[in-house]
């Protein structure tokens, strides 16, 4: 006949071996094991076992048990029946199984031992009533105690962790999900700890370096023991599951500042540079405390500082860029979240100007509208156009550009593009433009003559339609009506002479027939320049 063995779950912890008499107590249940045995299909009323109210689980379940006996207790791991690792995974499966933590529903009795005798090449199941059809659906719980097996061995003995802490600060260490046993800890810092369930809050109030250790103790709460030999039998104890322990090294420094230059220009543009910005740093009494250099992307950092006021100026501005003048105000306390400063920096920009000018038979004449661009890196960077008087400007960051004239006046040749650098040094950026041309009028006529032969024949059918107003029945009335000291009249005959008339005159010009034409034009003066 093959062995009885009984594994116990235990509660607490057993600190002898001494050889006694002990008894189990025993419940039937309304549950059947099945299984086969010698070829034979064995279901019988299973038995619930119990010693000293820790459970107790049957290794081989085709023997009967002796309640009436008394056993003796031993240590199970000198008895050479079973393997290393079979051992290992009873006490194991024992430990997390019925009982353990809150698994205090009965079928994870029934999942527990039905993974002992699995582990030992016996397939069985659960029924309701003898040599029944329906097995007792046990997944679930057999799930949860193979996942706590599972977390006890991929957790480390022993393992360590670092971190690093700013003053002033809260921070929340949590603790991995698992379902093996809460951590027990153990503190003598002066910083603020307070443990959870699910991790531990830590308030560093003091600059410190300090640790944390975290202890699963398996020793305490539980034990396991094995039933031996049948009728007189040997109770064995399992042995005690190694604690797990993870000590956290946690180091608490002054805060660290970070400052970052922000360009409010253009970004894309490589000949600013944000490195070299030198900044200075004072308490709140303007005490020196030390300085601070950016790096390639604008970035400085200004390390150990206690909680406190500061000021922060800047030395020396980078490249490209005005200085920044204005003091800066920190004030670290506790619950700061956010320690970075960002400064706004403008670049450097200089003036450019273009004049645009078109000389033509010695008169300078200014064209709106003339348009030139402006690129850099053979990239667009700005479209300009003259106004009225042929002049635009600009205003230009740190760069190499060259600018294209996109038009031109008409029959005029376009400025060849030229190249303007824009830097530390004092740029000459006024640019005139001057094309000069020499052309026949009568052939080319200007803006300026077609305005004023404009003005003349306006002017002429403007005597046209005075004169055509005007009868030669009245010609005398208006003639009387004028004052004699306001009449001087001018005109310019075809042969261009001209003839200072009198008023005594006039009715010789009229008998001549040119005193019509000569009032028109009188009265045509008069009431323009009177």
């Amino acid at each position: 006949m093959k062995k009885v063995i009984f594994l116990f779950l235990a509660i607490f912890l057993m600190k002898t071996n001494v050889i006694a008499k002990e008894f189990i107590d025993n419940e039937y249940l309304n549950i059947y094991f099945n299984g086969i045995y010698e070829g034979n299909i064995i279901s019988d009323n299973f038995m619930y076992k119990e010693h000293e109210g820790i459970p107790v689980y049957c290794i081989d379940f085709s023997l009967p048990i002796s309640v009436d006996e008394g056993y003796e207790i031993s240590n199970f791991s000198d008895y050479k029946s079973l393997t290393v690792n079979q051992r290992i995974y009873i006490e194991l499966i024992s430990f997390f199984g019925y009982k353990y933590y809150n698994r205090n529903d009965i079928y994870y009795y029934l999942a527990t031992q039905e993974l002992i005798w699995s582990s030992l090449g016996v397939d069985t199941y659960w029924t309701y009533s003898q040599y029944g059809n329906n097995p007792i659906n046990l997944d679930q719980y057999k799930l949860d105690i193979l996942n706590t097996y599972s977390d006890y061995l991929n957790e480390n003995y022993n393992f360590d962790e670092y971190y690093s802490f700013e003053i002033g600060n809260s921070y929340y260490i949590e603790y991995p999900k698992t379902s093996l046993p809460n951590y027990e800890y153990y503190y003598s810092g002066i910083n603020n700890v307070v443990f959870d369930e699910y991790g531990i809050t830590f308030n560093a109030n003091y600059k410190t370096s300090t640790t944390i250790v975290l202890l699963r103790n398996f020793d305490r709460g539980y034990e396991s023991k094995v039933f031996i030999e049948p009728g007189y039998q040997t109770i064995v104890k399992t042995g005690s599951l190694k604690s797990k322990k993870k000590t956290l090294n946690i180091n608490v420094n002054n805060i660290d500042i970070y400052l970052k230059r922000i360009n409010l220009g253009d970004t894309n543009n490589k000949y600013l540079q944000l490195n070299s910005a030198i900044y200075e740093i004072y308490d709140g009494n303007m005490n020196y405390i030390q300085n601070a250099i950016t790096d390639e992307y604008g970035d400085a950092i200004i390390p150990n500082l206690p909680l406190g006021s500061y000021v922060i100026k800047e030395i020396q501005s980078s490249y490209g860029f005005e200085p920044y003048e204005e003091n800066i105000y920190k004030t670290l306390d506790w619950g700061l979240t956010y320690n970075i400063i960002e400064v706004e920096v403008k670049p450097i920009t200089k003036k450019i100007s273009i004049t645009n000018l078109y000389r033509i038979n010695g008169i300078d004449y200014f064209d709106s509208n003339i348009k030139f661009n402006i690129y850099r890196d053979g990239n667009l960077i700005e479209e300009l156009s003259t106004n009225n008087e042929g002049y635009v400007s600009t205003f230009l960051e740190y760069g190499n550009y060259q600018v294209t004239q996109v038009t031109s006046r008409e029959d005029f040749e376009l400025e060849p593009s030229f190249e303007i650098v824009i830097n530390e040094f004092d740029n000459k950026l006024d640019y005139i433009f001057i094309k000069e041309r020499n052309i026949e009028t009568e052939d080319i006529p200007i803006n300026e003559d077609i305005e004023e032969e404009n003005i003349e024949i306006n002017n002429e059918n403007n005597q046209e339609e005075l004169i055509d107003s005007i009868n030669q029945d009245n010609i005398e009335n208006i003639v009387e009506n004028i004052p004699i000291e306001q009449i001087n009249i001018t005109t310019e005959l075809e042969y261009e002479e001209k003839i200072d008339l009198d008023i005594k005159e006039l009715p010789q010009l009229y008998e001549n027939k040119n005193i019509l034409e000569i009032i028109c034009e009188s009265l045509f003066v008069f009431l323009f320049y009177y």
